[in-house]
């Protein structure tokens, strides 16, 4: 056994993996118990504690003094930083919000699932027990810290080592194969520009500024009696464009928690370029239900019926402004030929109205229970998709034809979808995609669902070293309570580098198979990908990517 890597993994898997999460009585732990072949090794949990907080090795970690050394190098820099940012981070969160989130399906999935690592000093699941200890810690007038967690936990603590190990084990592979695909498709993007006709994209209109037309934004209220929902949407428009025959629409699904006005960075830039675009906030899964969930107003953060009534939201919406478009916009908004962009939650929405079905069968084998960590268990995402397991009316055909092409980013798609379901949209699509995501890695749920797209015309925009979610750390300590204000301080927007990237290849991409402008299509090739990319966020930009080039990067680690 690599008992190295166990104790490698102990800091981050008392640490980190806590915060991605309430009463049990009974003593504070006082030992960690670790399974090393037929033996048993024990540390105590105030070595570890005093450690993670002066980062002082005492006596009875002295053994394992190189170990934790190394965990300090230049390569782990970053690692290191985020524990003791989540070792001295206190979290004004009540007990009451965290019962409520392991009550949720969700919340009650990863708990178990974390508790199959961290168990109890008999070997059982230690879901109660970590449920307990992280309610302890946030009873405390200073807040909830998860050196306190450590501390609260009721009996001592058991690492599943065996399958700790096997964990790490997926998580290396992953990395390496994540790795290994990135130079995949850089070699891919350099091997596709070198055969396209050469072009001076200096001499061309740069995508990445804005547009020559100056914004206004309405704000409609839309009410669906037959759904009993009211609707709020964001109509971004030059007024000048109305003086053309037809403007080209674009409609935005933001993803799960988040405002309307997320992604305003592409809102505005397609608006700025003549787009009527519009942005809708699905308050089954915005921001103000997740507010309201941990205020204790809701049950849930986002509802099930989401994965149902979000696809619905934007056919009512588009519905309600072919009325509006008669009266107030003299039937210009063309609302026959619609673009659609979304990210995360919101990808999902746009890749179901483009014609991929739920497919519950594939849903249900993907989920099934399992006390052995699986390589989905790295997948955030796939945990969030197995909740549509619990809708009360399952409906699986949501597509509106009105849609004719796909903007999509870090999409939430492999386990409520599948290839089969993906493999029957017939559009074109334009997937983006970050080497760092999180929540829905791209080795493991993005890379082979983009590989499946029925469409034609699909293209595959990756930035290396970008996240699906960029948390600011810093900030974890300090923020008091969860508004849109905190919110910006949790999350940082993402790099203008970034940005310009997805605003670009955006507007391009719509103005090509949305505004039907053929003069568009030199910037969708890799040459335009090469030409735009810069060193610290290099851009892969291909239409090639395959099965086989996927399986070789997870090949050439595995052998």
């Amino acid at each position: 056994m690599k008992f190295s890597s166990v104790i490698q993994f102990l800091i981050p898997i008392l640490s980190g993996l806590c915060g991605c999460l309430v009463s049990i009585s009974g003593e504070a732990a006082d030992r960690i118990y670790l399974q090393y072949g037929s033996g048993r090794i024990s540390i105590p949990v105030a070595a570890v504690t005093h450690y993670l907080e002066t980062g002082t090795i005492n006596p009875e970690l002295a053994p394992y003094r190189r170990i934790l050394e190394s965990l300090t190098s230049e390569d782990s820099a970053h690692f290191r930083r985020v524990i003791q940012t989540l070792t001295q981070a206190r979290f004004n969160l009540q007990p009451e919000q965290l019962a409520n989130f392991f009550q949720t399906g969700l919340g009650e999935r990863l708990l178990i699932n974390l508790g199959e690592l961290i168990q109890t000093e008999s070997g059982g699941n230690g879901a109660g027990a970590i449920q307990a200890a992280l309610i302890q810690s946030a009873a405390q007038p200073e807040g909830l810290a998860l050196i306190d967690s450590i501390r609260q936990f009721p009996g001592d603590i058991q690492l599943n080592t065996p399958r700790i190990l096997e964990l790490i084990d997926g998580i290396k592979i992953t990395n390496q194969a994540t790795q290994t695909l990135v130079q995949t498709l850089e070699q891919l993007t350099l091997n596709q520009a070198i055969q396209e006709p050469e072009i001076d994209f200096s001499q061309l209109l740069d995508l990445r500024q804005p547009g020559e037309f100056e914004v206004s934004q309405e704000t409609l209220i839309l009410e669906d009696p037959q759904r009993r929902r009211t609707l709020t949407a964001d109509l971004y428009l030059a007024k000048s464009r109305l003086e053309q025959p037809s403007i080209p629409v674009i409609i935005v699904s933001p993803g799960l928690g988040a405002t309307r006005q997320g992604w305003q960075s592409l809102i505005t830039h397609l608006a700025s370029h003549g787009f009527a675009v519009v942005t809708v906030q699905h308050p089954g899964s915005n921001f103000q239900k997740l507010e309201d969930f941990l205020k204790g107003q809701a049950d849930n953060f986002f509802e099930v019926e989401e994965f149902i009534d979000r696809p619905q939201d934007i056919s009512f919406v588009l519905d309600q402004l072919e009325q509006i478009n008669l009266t107030q916009f003299q039937g210009k908004l063309n609302l026959q030929q619609v673009g659609i962009a979304g990210q995360s939650f919101g990808a999902y929405t746009a890749l179901v109205l483009a014609g991929a079905p739920l497919d519950f069968s594939h849903l249900a084998q993907a989920c099934q229970p399992s006390s052995e960590p699986r390589v989905e268990w790295l997948n955030l995402s796939y945990f969030f998709q197995c909740q549509a397991l619990n809708l009360s009316e399952p409906q699986n055909n949501l597509k509106d034809r009105r849609i004719t092409a796909v903007f999509a980013l870090d999409p939430v798609s492999s386990t409520i979808l599948g290839q089969s379901s993906l493999s029957q949209i017939p559009i074109p699509v334009l997937w983006g995609a970050g080497s760092r995501d999180r929540l829905t890695p791209f080795v493991l749920e993005q890379a082979n669902s983009f590989v499946a797209l029925g469409s034609a015309e699909k293209y595959l925009a990756l930035v290396a070293g970008s996240d699906h979610l960029e948390l600011n750390l810093e900030a974890l300590g300090t923020v008091k309570t969860l508004d849109e204000t905190s919110l910006n301080q949790l999350v940082n927007r993402d790099t203008p580098i970034v940005e310009s990237y997805m605003n670009a290849l955006g507007l391009a991409f719509f103005q090509v198979y949305t505004a039907g402008n053929s003069s568009y299509r030199p910037y969708l090739r890799a040459s335009y990908g090469q030409y735009i990319s810069q060193p610290s966020y290099s851009l892969s930009f291909s239409q090639s990517l395959t099965d086989q080039q996927i399986a070789e990067a997870f090949g050439r680690i595995k052998n």
